[in-house]
């Protein structure tokens, strides 16, 4: 009796201990192509593209031609503060958690409980994040109202 409540017990303990919690899976600082490690720190972009998701004729602006900058600091435990300037609008700034499913980079903005995932890459010290759409991320057509974008982000470190 004793040695079946060991096996049942040790059963249990396996079962728990392996369980795949998807949450934690979603926000890994590893994934297959880089880690956390590889894109912490300092970015300016260089080039910073918002294109409307909505339907009808395509809207988009670059920001850094339209004399914007574009800045992104990501920490070593996937926390991040991007920020977005343009001349004579008011800076919108994001804070939230990166991390890794796999070649996808995984964002979660602070205060929304849905995440995206995007493109990225490193590529001779250069960072590239793309996809979408993202929702309420960017006006684009200057009404005052946040549209839904696609992104298309190259950064250089600082």
């Amino acid at each position: 009796m004793i040695k079946k409540s060991a096996v049942l017990l040790m059963i249990c303990l396996l079962v728990f201990s392996c369980n795949d919690d998807e949450e934690d899976d979603r926000f890994s600082l590893v994934g297959t192509e880089l880690s956390m490690d590889d894109i912490e720190g300092n970015w300016e972009a260089y080039y910073a593209l918002f294109e409307n998701a909505a339907s009808g004729p395509v809207t988009e602006f670059e920001v850094i031609s339209n004399g914007g900058e574009v800045y992104l600091d990501i920490q070593s435990n996937g926390r991040f503060t991007m920020e977005i300037e343009v001349p004579n609008e008011p800076e919108l700034v994001y804070t939230g958690q990166l991390g890794f499913d796999e070649d996808l980079l995984v964002v979660q903005v602070d205060g929304e409980d849905d995440y995206f995932y995007l493109g990225i890459s490193l590529d001779n010290g250069e960072l590239y994040i793309s996809g979408g759409p993202i929702e309420d991320f960017f006006d684009l057509d200057d009404d005052g109202n946040l549209d839904d974008s696609y992104v298309k982000f190259e950064f250089e470190r600082e």
